[in-house]
Formats: C-alpha cells, sequence, structure tokens
C-alpha cells in the first residue's frame, strides 16, 4: 500500500468514528450532531470515490436541519448562525435526490448578505460598502465565509451572478498589499494587519478563474513560502487547496499530510472538520471547485 492509499484509509477510518447512530456527524466523537460537520465529512467520502452507506444517510440528516427559507442554521434554536448553509449546497451536489434543497439554500444565499455601509476613514482600510456574506445574519461579511458563497454558488453554474462579481471585488478589496488575507480587515486604525493561511487558502479556491494571476500573485508566494511550515490541519489543508486551484502542488504534498496527522500522538484525533479538509486536499489534483464538479 501507497503512502497516500494509506493517509486515505486511515483518515476515512477516524471520520467514520464520528459517524452518528441516528445518522449524520459529530464534530467529535460522542458529540452532537453538526451540519457543518456532515457536510464536510460527505464531501470528502465521496469525493475519495469511497462508497460508504453512511454518506446518504447523512445527505438525508441534513436535509432535516435546512429551514424553511432555504438556510441551514447550525442549530435549529440559532437561525441567525446560518454559514453552515453553502457547505450543505456543497454537500447536495452531488445528489439529484436533494436538489430541491440544493435550490433553496442556493437562493436564500443570493438574496442574504453581511451588513455594509459607505466608506469613511475612521477605523478600517478596506472598503466596507462591497457585499459579500457574514458569519450571523446582520453582521459584517467577513472573508471566509464569502469564499464558501463563493465556491458553493461556482459548482450550481452561479458563477457569473452578480453577487458573486460584487464577491469577488470584495476579497480583492481585502487582500492585504504584502500579498495574503487575514479574516476579513486589511488594517485598523492605519496598521495593516498580518495574513492567516486557512483564510488566504480559502479565499485563492474562490477566486480561481475569477481575477487574473497577477493580481493575486503576492499572495501565491506568500503561501508557497509558508507552506512547509505548516503543521496543523486548517492551516495545511486550506493552504494546500489554496495553492492547488491555481494549479501549484507541492511535490511532496502527501509528506506534509503524513506530517500533519502523526501529531494526532500528541494533541490527540482531529476533529471530523479538520480531518475531512485534510482528506480532500488529499484528493484534490485542483482546488476545492473542481473536486466537487
Amino acid at each position: 500500500m501507497n503512502l497516500i492509499d494509506k493517509l486515505v484509509k486511515d483518515i476515512t477510518i477516524n471520520i467514520k468514528k464520528n459517524f452518528l447512530p441516528d445518522k449524520g456527524f459529530a464534530i467529535h466523537q460522542n458529540g452532537d450532531y453538526r451540519p457543518d460537520a456532515t457536510s464536510w465529512a460527505i464531501m470528502a467520502l465521496s469525493n475519495a470515490n469511497i462508497n460508504d452507506a453512511s454518506i446518504n444517510p447523512a445527505r438525508k440528516k441534513l436535509e432535516l436541519s435546512q429551514m424553511p427559507d432555504g438556510r441551514v442554521p447550525l442549530k435549529n434554536d440559532q437561525p441567525r448562525a446560518w454559514w453552515p448553509t453553502p457547505l450543505a449546497v456543497m454537500a447536495w451536489h452531488k445528489e439529484k435526490r436533494f436538489r430541491d434543497n440544493q435550490n433553496r439554500a442556493v437562493d436564500f444565499i443570493l438574496n442574504f448578505s453581511g451588513r455594509y455601509w459607505e466608506k469613511n476613514d475612521s477605523i478600517t482600510g478596506h472598503d466596507p460598502a462591497i457585499k459579500g456574506w457574514p458569519w450571523i445574519e446582520n453582521t459584517h461579511s467577513w472573508v471566509e465565509p464569502t469564499s464558501m458563497a463563493i465556491i458553493a454558488l461556482e459548482i450550481v453554474g452561479k458563477g457569473n451572478h452578480p453577487r458573486i462579481e460584487e464577491a469577488t471585488r470584495m476579497l480583492m478589496d481585502r487582500q492585504l498589499d504584502s500579498g495574503g488575507w487575514n479574516y476579513g480587515n486589511t488594517t485598523v486604525f492605519d496598521r495593516q494587519l498580518r495574513p492567516m493561511y486557512e483564510s488566504t487558502g480559502m479565499a485563492l479556491c474562490a477566486l480561481y478563474k475569477k481575477v487574473d494571476k497577477n493580481s493575486i500573485d503576492k499572495s501565491l508566494k506568500y503561501l508557497q513560502n509558508k507552506i512547509q511550515e505548516l503543521k496543523t490541519p486548517f492551516s495545511l489543508g486550506w493552504g494546500l487547496l489554496g495553492l492547488g486551484a491555481w494549479r501549484i502542488v507541492p511535490d511532496d504534498k502527501p509528506d506534509l499530510i503524513d506530517r500533519c496527522l502523526k501529531q494526532q500522538e500528541i494533541f490527540g484525533t482531529y476533529n471530523t472538520l479538520h480531518l475531512s479538509l485534510l482528506l480532500i486536499a488529499l484528493t484534490a489534483e485542483n482546488g476545492l471547485v473542481d473536486l466537487i464538479k
């Protein structure tokens, strides 16, 4: 068994440990059902060509989380926290029986945005008038939820929608002058913030084929220079996917993922999200959008 096959097998075993008796996945073993963990597990298992009996029951469980207006909140008693909705769109994508659920979630995403207002020179350096998507309803737009919404809408054929065009401008407006992205600001009180690996990876995935490569060259170089240092699953997974979207794949990608997984001996088993992200990064030749298509 080669290294890639071994890694796929080991990661899959640990993801499936979090499959619940009443279907769906928990974020941790013996935890409660969560729609975000369920969506990530579905994407990881199905896209690694693992024909597992848990996948469609998990999609069905995810269907029960959807509210009448199409949103998929983190919990039904917390409807404002609807950021798992783009994840659900991706998880339902390959199964036609859930097409109506997917369409309603897409309509919801297109009809909501983060709060926005006219730019002033008081605190932040970015333009708050450009609409993207927030983590939680009635809050400002941020890089990570905006990136996930763009990716979800791209895979269902909405890549040329005006909301995507504006959200693309939003991400480019939030790119740091030195390269990369953080959670969403560029400067605060005239001090430039530092980039974050995961935010940069998500943004690069979302921007593939939407901007000229020259316009994000500094961000690609930032990740290329840092990728060998990344040891946590969230940073490494998104770092690999962000580079992969632009056809930049480290020759030692399996070794980097193997090194990351071995840290579980010290820190304990990674959660469903992190394991799923690593499995997708391992099996994706390019970016997340290409994989899900």
